[in-house]
């Protein structure tokens, strides 16, 4: 016999998305516990981390390019040099443009202290080894341990912040 304790669906998804009965109920009046505020602003850190990278890049290659340029201006390189350069620096800039607006994104959503719903049926699927759980126009990766705490098919309420969509908490309404 399987002797595995057996968990209902609604404790699998408080374990596996860690949050509470009363952060449950927080979420059901559309507001965030402070321990969610905290994982929100973990994620904000781990975006300007993200960040840094870029821009320490970008200052290599702006200070790699002034060098090139000084020692190869009368050369007939100092062109091609210069477009390379010109063409990691843009690309550099976009990654940085999309980084700060997901921070922005993050702040927004610290700064409101709202969240929002959606319920339905939740769809699972495997995509490019990427879990995904889906509900209506809405789509999130999640990791393995998450993905299997939901029920294909099963209907849901998916708790997430309005802006960078991070989901926070789910409530099963397979019972009722």
């Amino acid at each position: 016999m399987d002797d595995k304790p057996k968990h209902k669906p609604q404790q699998m998804l408080m374990h596996n998305l860690n949050f509470t009965e009363d952060e449950l109920a927080l979420n059901r009046n559309g507001r965030l516990s402070q321990v969610q505020v905290g994982y929100l602003q973990v994620l904000c850190q781990q975006e300007y981390n993200r960040l840094s990278g870029p821009l320490v890049f970008c200052l290599l290659i702006s200070l790699f390019g002034c060098i090139l340029f000084i020692l190869f201006v009368t050369s007939v390189y100092s062109t091609t040099f210069a477009a390379i350069i010109a063409s990691a620096v843009m690309l550099v800039a976009r990654e940085v443009v999309h980084r700060a607006r997901v921070i922005r994104a993050f702040r927004q959503d610290m700064a409101q202290w709202c969240i929002t719903c959606s319920s339905g049926i939740v769809r699972l699927s495997l995509r490019r080894d990427q879990f995904i759980v889906s509900l209506d126009d809405y789509s999130w990766p999640v990791r393995k341990h998450v993905f299997l705490a939901f029920k294909n098919g099963d209907p849901y309420i998916l708790y997430f912040t309005p802006r960078t969509r991070t989901l926070l908490a789910a409530e099963w309404l397979g019972d009722r």
